[in-house]
């Protein structure tokens, strides 16, 4: 739920106690509480915030029963529900076509405790740890996912559908976390899986195997 959250740009996310009842979710309401989500939130602020609002919760409202405070429970509407179904781990490819803005909400809604969104540089498995939006960004042509600047030891520009990205850590095949600047510092650099080039290189592989085993 958080990880939907971030993605669709909610500005809070909602934490419940209900009643338990046979179906998921379904019970009375008995008290709410919402954490503010800024588009600085990761997800593991998220999952924080969370919990420790939802703690104080639950222990608030027992506390009522306990105490014998009236408690009202509120009929869930069922109009307003939304059924939210997890989010696998190749769903975190970046797909640099997407806006600038999007790209950033989907690296904020993942990393720890989850995988980290990530991208492709060659065969090279790139997972991008922060990053955050280029404002104001300035007039450029690229194609989505290329590198239009490299800091050394330091941040990357990339090249989204719509915007610029500033990268400013990543790791490589789950390696240590790094400035994308010490591994990245040219602008002919581009992320993203090349499927054409990835064909004609396994074409090569396969037909090199196959004049080997002629050989033999």
């Amino acid at each position: 739920m958080a990880n939907w959250a971030i993605l669709e740009d909610e500005t809070e996310l909602g934490i419940t106690v209900h009643k338990m009842v046979p179906e998921i979710d379904a019970g009375p309401i008995l008290s709410q509480e919402t954490v503010p989500i800024t588009e600085e939130t990761t997800v593991e602020d998220l999952i924080k915030a969370t919990r420790e609002v939802g703690t104080a919760l639950i222990l608030d409202t027992l506390n009522d029963f306990r105490q014998n405070i009236p408690v009202y429970p509120k009929s869930q509407d069922e109009s307003k529900a939304m059924r939210c179904y997890p989010r696998l781990p190749e769903y975190g490819r970046i797909d640099w076509t997407e806006s600038v803005t999007r790209i950033d909400r989907h690296i904020r809604s993942l990393g720890g405790p989850y995988p980290d969104a990530y991208t492709y540089h060659g065969h090279d498995r790139v997972s991008i740890h922060e990053a955050s939006v280029l404002e104001p960004c300035p007039d450029h042509l690229a194609e989505p996912g290329h590198i239009v600047r490299s800091e050394a030891e330091g941040d990357i520009w990339v090249g989204t559908g719509n915007g610029i990205l500033v990268v400013s850590r990543i790791s490589i095949n789950d390696g240590k976390s790094i400035s994308p600047g010490e591994e990245f510092q040219s602008i002919r650099d581009r992320f993203g899986m090349n499927l054409q080039k990835q064909v004609c290189e396994l074409s090569e592989r396969v037909a090199e195997i196959e004049d080997r085993l002629n050989e033999k």
